[in-house]
């Protein structure tokens, strides 16, 4: 009797420690996954308060400047429209209704501004080197270059403060004539540049 009794408590021995060793294995697998193995004493975690912040889409690196913008941003696009499109792309955007001519705030590419006037598109302006036009037109290039990106497509114009230049690019289709991308210049180089609408990509002074 006292042998069946201790088989009895030897078996029981050795399922307390065979199911305490498979819970110490899961709870070691799941705090090596990462994963908590016990709800939390607060309650679930609010998901707004653990959902990471907007970033930037790998993809903006490959967005190009054409004469009607950048991107799928487009000159002529209201200002809501807009705000949609670079969220969609993961890049956080605000308008201000309140003034009629003024700059997105975004977190797209540094130097890169976007000009709304009357809540509506108007220019992308670049001071970015590594942002490209469609046709691989940047800042540093030369004057020269530009002539040969847009062959039969360039106009010069004397730069209004400096010795430089606009090179005004005009549109392969005659029915887009309302859009351009203008050039500046120290006389040799590309400084900086914007595509969009006119008039308001022809500003000089953006929106003052």
């Amino acid at each position: 009797m006292h042998t069946s009794l201790r088989i009895i408590a030897v078996a029981t021995a050795l399922v307390g420690v065979t199911s305490c060793s498979t819970e110490k294995k899961d709870v070691d697998t799941a705090r090596d996954s990462g994963v908590s193995m016990y709800p939390s004493p607060a309650g679930p975690v609010p998901e707004s308060a653990v959902a990471p912040a907007p970033t930037p889409d790998a993809s903006m690196s490959s967005w190009k400047v054409t004469e009607f913008g950048i991107g799928p941003l487009r000159a002529g696009m209201t200002a809501r429209e807009a705000v949609a499109t670079l969220q969609a792309a993961g890049v956080g955007a605000t308008a201000d209704s309140s003034k009629a001519c003024h700059y997105l705030r975004w977190s797209g590419p540094a130097a890169v501004a976007v000009m709304l006037d009357e809540g509506v598109v108007a220019r992308v302006e670049v001071g970015n080197p590594d942002i490209t036009t469609k046709e691989g037109a940047k800042i540093n290039d030369a004057e020269s270059q530009i002539q040969s990106f847009y062959p039969n497509r360039v106009t010069v114009q004397p730069h209004k403060y400096t010795k430089g230049h606009y090179l005004v690019i005009a549109p392969a289709a005659a029915s887009d004539s309302a859009y351009r991308i203008v050039f500046e210049t120290d006389g040799q180089k590309v400084t900086k540049y914007r595509s969009g609408k006119q008039p308001q990509v022809s500003y000089v002074e953006g929106c003052a």
